[in-house]
């Protein structure tokens, strides 16, 4: 692990110092999008250089106007964010509680979009929301 690391500091630098639009893709970039597209058996993947961006990004992609996002009522101000950005409905539901979860998708029509984090920032609570497949799973999607 430390001779890669020498050796990825010798060859890249310290890093890019910045999002890829300003600072540019390296080689190592594009090798990682691949393999990690190959685990999807896909072409390539998207790479997000912070959360902040990949918070935007991704959910601000997958919704639009007239669909619904439910976040946990502690949720990173990132999510918000993207949440904001996606024109959506947003439902705040209570800190990792699936009954007011369930309760509240119930009375919501259309697509919908649950977002919740694996461990809380501000103080560490882990995802405790059950899968109808089985805590693994649920544990897996938070």
């Amino acid at each position: 692990m430390k001779q890669a690391a020498i050796e990825a500091v010798s060859r890249y630098g310290l890093g890019a110092s910045g999002s890829p639009i300003l600072s540019g893709t390296f080689e190592v970039h594009e090798e990682f999008r691949t393999g990690a597209g190959a685990l999807k058996a896909k072409e390539a993947c998207i790479i997000f250089p912070d959360r902040l961006q990949r918070e935007r990004g991704f959910i601000s992609a997958l919704m639009r106007s007239g669909d619904t996002i439910f976040l946990d009522q502690y949720s990173h101000a990132s999510i918000v964010d993207g949440a904001i950005l996606a024109k959506s409905k947003t439902i705040f539901f209570r800190h990792n509680n699936p009954m007011d979860l369930e309760r509240k998708m119930s009375s919501v029509k259309g697509k919908k979009l649950v977002v919740v984090e694996g461990v809380y920032s501000m103080d560490g609570d882990m995802c405790m929301l059950r899968s109808p497949r089985g805590r693994e799973e649920a544990r897996a999607a938070c």
